[in-house]
C-alpha cells in the first residue's frame, strides 16, 4: 500500500499536479480575496476604508458610522441609498474596479490637479507578458486619443528620461504606498498631475490583460487594457471618479464593445482644459461700471487686507486704509486665471495665506500664483446634498 501511495505521489509530481486540502467557503468573496474568515460587515469596512468612505479611526466608532459611510458610497456609485449593507451594495463591492479612492486623499492635494501645459509626455517603463509590446503601446496610444480628441491636450511618447506620465506594470508592492491585491479586485491606479509620482499610471501585472475582444467579456478571464488605460489616464490629467454609471470615469470596470466617451467625461476634461477649438471666451469688462450701482454681488471677502467684491466675472477691491477708494473693475481671470466667471464664496486663510474660491460644487486654492484645483466639495468631506458654499 505504501508503494502504491508513493507511486501516486510521483505520478502527481510528474504531471505537475499537487494535492491541496479543501478550503472552507468564505462568507463573501471580495475582489482579490479568494477566501476570508471575515464577516460581510468586516469585509465591507475594509472596502469602505480602502476607497475613502471611512477612516481607521472611524472604524473604532470615533467618527462616522458604518451606516453613514454606506450611504455615502451608495450615493457616489449611483446605488439605492439605504445606508444598509444590502445585496446590491455587496455586489458593487465585489466588482473589479480602479484602485483610486472615490473620496479622500490619494496624494492629490499635494499635486497640481491639472497640468500647466497641454503637450503631455508619457513613457512606458515595462510591458505585461500578456500582450506584445507594440500591441500594448498601441492600446495606450488609443487610450490617450480618447482625451486628446475632445481637448487641446496632446500626448507624446518618450523613451528615456522623466515623462509627465510614467506607466508601469507591477504586482503587490510595486514602489508606491498603494500595493495591488493580486488577481481581480484592484486593476490599476493613477495619480493626478504634478511632480514625482504625480501623474503616473500603474497597472496590476497579476491581471490578464487583453485587447478588449473575446475572453475579455468574461471578466474573470481578462480585462481590456484599452478601457482601463483610458480610465487611468483620465486620473492622470486630473479627473476624479464620476457617479454616472455609463461614464468612463465611473470607478467600476465594465466591458464596452463599441466604446464612445460619455458626455460627462467630455464635460470633465473640457472643464479643466477647454474644448481645444480655440481660447475660451473672456468676460468683457466695462471700465465705466460702478460698483456702487451693483445691487447684489456674487461674493464679498477680505483678501490681503482689502475687501474684494465679485460679480459676473469681474471684481472690485476697497482698501481699509483709504475709505471710499474703490479700484476696478478687474477681470477675475487677470488675477486668478483658473477661476470661472461666477464665484459663490471665497476666503483667505490668515495663517497659510492660501485663498479658497468656491463655485457650485467645485473649489480652487491659490497660493500666490500657484493654483490647486478645481476639486469637488467631497474632497472636504461635504456631502452631495450641498449644491454650493
Amino acid at each position: 500500500p505504501h508503494l502504491g501511495l508513493a507511486m501516486l505521489a510521483l505520478g502527481l509530481v510528474a504531471l505537475g499536479c499537487r494535492a491541496v486540502p479543501l478550503q472552507p467557503k468564505a462568507l463573501v468573496t471580495f475582489p482579490g480575496e479568494l477566501s476570508s474568515p471575515l464577516s460581510e460587515e468586516q469585509l465591507a469596512e475594509h472596502y469602505l476604508e480602502r476607497y475613502g468612505y471611512i477612516s481607521k479611526k472611524a472604524r473604532s466608532g470615533k467618527q462616522v458610522s458604518l451606516s453613514k459611510a454606506l450611504l455615502q458610497m451608495q450615493k457616489q456609485l449611483g446605488l439605492n441609498e439605504t445606508g444598509q449593507l444590502d445585496q446590491s451594495t455587496l455586489e458593487a463591492m465585489k466588482t473589479p474596479r480602479c484602485g483610486v479612492p472615490d473620496v479622500g486623499n490619494f496624494q492629490t492635494f499635494e499635486g497640481d490637479l491639472k497640468w500647466d501645459h497641454n503637450d503631455i509626455t508619457y513613457r512606458v517603463l515595462n510591458h505585461s507578458p500578456d500582450l506584445d509590446a507594440d500591441v500594448i503601446d498601441d492600446a495606450f496610444v488609443r487610450a490617450f486619443k480618447v482625451w486628446s480628441d475632445v481637448s487641446p491636450l496632446t500626448f507624446t511618447q518618450i523613451y528615456s528620461g522623466e515623462a509627465d506620465i510614467m506607466i508601469l506594470f507591477g504586482s503587490d508592492d510595486h514602489g508606491d504606498p498603494y500595493p495591488f491585491d493580486g488577481k481581480d479586485g484592484l486593476l490599476a491606479h493613477a495619480y493626478p498631475p504634478g511632480e514625482g509620482v504625480q501623474g503616473d499610471a500603474h497597472f496590476d501585472d497579476d491581471e490578464f490583460w487583453t485587447l478588449g475582444t473575446g475572453v475579455v467579456v468574461k471578466t474573470r478571464f481578462g480585462y481590456s487594457l484599452f478601457l482601463v488605460a483610458a480610465h487611468e489616464f483620465g486620473h492622470a490629467i486630473g479627473l476624479e471618479h464620476s457617479a454616472v454609471r455609463d461614464a468612463l470615469m465611473y470607478p467600476m470596470y465594465s466591458y464596452i464593445e463599441d466604446f464612445q466617451l460619455h458626455q460627462d467625461d467630455v464635460a470633465g476634461v473640457q472643464y479643466l482644459y477647454g474644448s481645444g477649438t480655440g481660447p475660451d471666451p473672456s468676460v468683457p469688462v466695462d471700465p465705466t461700471s460702478d460698483a456702487c450701482k451693483v445691487k447684489a454681488f456674487d461674493a464679498i471677502t477680505e483678501i490681503q487686507g482689502q475687501l474684494h467684491f465679485f460679480k459676473d466675472g469681474q471684481y472690485w477691491k476697497a482698501s481699509s486704509a483709504r475709505p471710499g477708494a474703490i479700484k476696478g473693475p478687474v477681470q477675475i481671470t487677470d488675477t486668478w486665471p483658473a477661476l470661472p466667471a461666477v464665484i459663490d464664496s471665497a476666503f483667505e486663510d490668515l495663517v497659510t495665506k492660501k485663498i479658497f474660491f468656491f463655485s457650485g460644487r467645485r473649489f480652487w486654492v491659490y497660493t500666490g500664483t500657484t493654483v490647486l484645483g478645481p476639486r469637488g466639495l467631497e474632497k472636504m468631506g461635504i456631502g452631495k446634498d450641498v449644491e454650493k458654499i
